[in-house]
């Protein structure tokens, strides 16, 4: 779950029908997003703001949920060999599949935000 956000870092700031961010080429704030005038605009616009934090958060879950599961693989399959060899051992098990399942809409999110799906 290592791969890269591609997105513009936080902090997004949303104001009644936008969302600005601000750029470290800039002096000022960019809007990166406008959103309709609508009664629920306001609200589109703050979750969209959360966006990086809303997406850290959740990588943060997932990469600790796939350590814990892999500290749990490592104590039962006791792997032997390179890191490379105990990686692919660790990918082709099953219970890194049964993480993967576990996790699928966390990590189709991520994959998702990140412009991979």
């Amino acid at each position: 779950m290592s791969d890269k956000a591609k997105f513009t870092p936080g902090p997004w700031v949303a104001n009644r029908y936008s969302v600005r961010v601000k750029v470290d080429f800039s002096d000022g704030w960019f809007e990166i997003a406008k959103v309709a005038v609508f009664n629920e605009g306001e609200a589109y616009a703050h979750l969209i703001a959360a966006a990086p934090e809303l997406y850290e958060a959740l990588e943060k879950v997932v990469n600790k949920a796939e350590q814990a599961a892999f500290e749990e693989w490592i104590e039962i399959a006791l792997p032997s060999g390179c890191a490379d060899s105990v990686s692919s051992q660790w990918i082709g098990s099953s219970q890194y599949s049964e993480f993967c399942d576990d996790y699928a809409d966390a990590i189709a999110a991520l994959a998702k935000s990140r412009g991979e799906s």
